[in-house]
């Protein structure tokens, strides 16, 4: 009878870790939930993505520009970039990232774009409009 009780009890245990990662998974702890989605900000620019990612498979960043239409992203060496909508009308290299041009005009411009997670591990982007201070994203990636 005593290795049966323990028996249950390491059943029981066993349950609850189950039913832990379950509601985990459920909640966007590994990718694609409330707890995942995130939003930063900094001058002149502001973002929203998800904070888990899982190696491979496209995740999405929104960026919003104010009135100037440069955008600067660093750390994007993690990534592959599948996607940018609308396209912007010129891309370069700069200062140790890549800057984006897009066709503004007054108002402000919403950019999608759709990466891919090529390495994973926790993921630093920073982002940029003109001089202003960047937005810091961290993107923890699953294998």
């Amino acid at each position: 009878m005593r290795f049966q009780r323990r028996y249950w009890l390491f059943e029981r245990l066993g349950w609850a870790v189950l039913i832990l990662v379950i509601a985990a998974a459920a909640a966007g702890i590994f990718a694609g939930g409330p707890l995942s989605a995130a939003a930063a900000g900094g001058a002149a620019v502001s973002a929203e993505y998800e904070r888990f990612a899982r190696r491979g498979v496209d995740t999405r960043l929104t960026v919003t520009l104010s009135a100037h239409g440069t955008l600067r992203v660093q750390g994007a060496d993690g990534f592959d970039v599948a996607a940018v909508e609308p396209r912007p009308a010129a891309v370069r290299s700069d200062r140790g990232g890549l800057a984006y041009d897009f066709a503004t005009g007054d108002g402000t411009t919403t950019v999608t774009f759709r990466l891919t997670p090529r390495r994973w591990g926790m993921q630093h982007l920073r982002l940029a409009a003109d001089a202003g201070a960047p937005a810091t994203l961290d993107i923890l990636v699953y294998p």
